[in-house]
C-alpha cells in the first residue's frame, strides 16, 4: 500500500526523530491524497504549526488498519505546504508500507498508578503506567524531559486485578506530548522482578474469562 492510498478522516501516527536519538509522536488525520503525496491536517502546538521539514530530521509514519495490521513507511519527506488558501502538512514516501509485526509491538493497556525514581536524587514521583508489552512500557507523567537525560528508570506499581507488586527498570527511548500537562514516555525494559511474557497472557487470559464469565486465577511470577 502506498502512503497516499490512506483515505480521508484516517488517523495516522508521525514518528519524528531527531540525531540525538530522541523519539516523538505525533497524531493526525489524514485529509486527502494527490499526486503520490499524503496531505494531512498540520500538527499544532497552541496557535503554532509544528515544521518537521529539517534534513537532520527521521520521518515515518504508521497506520493501523481496521482490521488490526499496522503499516509503517520509513523515510518519509515532509513539508508544510498552503493548497486552496489551506495549511497541509504534506508526506510522500517512494516506497510501500510494510506490516508491524503485532507479536513484537502487542500493547496491553493498564492505567495504574505508580511510583518513578530517576535523575541523580531518585526522589519517588507520581505517574500513570499506561501499557506494556514484551519489550516495554508506556508511563505517563506531568514532568517534560529530554529522552536522554532521564538515565535508567526505576518504576514500582501494582496490579490491582491479582493484587500483586511489580517492579521494573526501564531506559526511554520515545516520548509523546499528550497535552500542556501529560507527557507520555515509551520506554525499553531493562530488568524486572517478573515475567513480563507470562505477565500480560495471564491479563489477557483474565480479560478473555470476563468475557465470558469465567473465573480465572493464575500465578504469574
Amino acid at each position: 500500500m502506498k502512503l497516499f492510498q490512506i483515505e480521508p478522516e484516517k488517523i495516522v501516527t508521525v514518528t519524528v526523530k531527531n540525531p540525538k536519538g530522541t523519539v516523538i509522536n505525533y497524531k493526525t488525520k489524514a485529509v486527502f491524497g494527490k499526486n503520490d503525496m499524503l496531505f494531512l491536517e498540520p500538527v499544532r502546538q497552541g496557535d503554532k504549526i509544528l515544521d518537521f521539514s529539517g534534513e537532520s530530521l527521521a520521518i515515518s509514519v504508521t497506520y493501523a488498519q481496521e482490521d488490526g495490521t499496522v503499516l509503517e513507511w520509513k523515510t518519509c519527506a515532509v513539508k508544510n505546504v498552503r493548497y486552496q488558501k489551506v495549511s497541509y502538512m504534506v508526506l510522500y514516501c517512494a516506497v510501500d508500507a510494510v506490516t508491524v509485526n503485532r507479536r513484537e509491538t502487542y500493547r496491553h493497556f493498564l492505567g495504574y498508578g505508580g511510583e518513578l525514581q530517576y535523575g541523580k536524587n531518585r526522589k519517588a514521583r507520581k505517574i500513570t503506567v499506561r501499557d506494556i508489552s514484551v519489550m516495554g512500557v508506556g508511563i505517563i507523567m506531568e514532568e517534560e524531559h529530554e529522552v536522554t537525560d532521564l538515565g535508567l528508570l526505576n518504576l514500582e506499581f501494582r496490579d490491582e486485578e491479582f493484587d500483586l507488586p511489580i517492579q521494573l527498570y526501564a531506559k526511554p527511548v520515545r516520548k509523546e506530548k499528550l497535552d500542556e500537562n501529560q507527557i507520555a514516555y515509551g520506554c525499553r525494559i531493562v530488568q524486572s522482578d517478573m515475567h513480563i511474557g507470562r505477565y500480560i497472557a495471564a491479563k489477557q487470559k483474565s480479560e478473555a474469562c470476563r468475557v465470558h464469565g469465567t473465573n480465572f486465577k493464575l500465578p504469574v511470577k
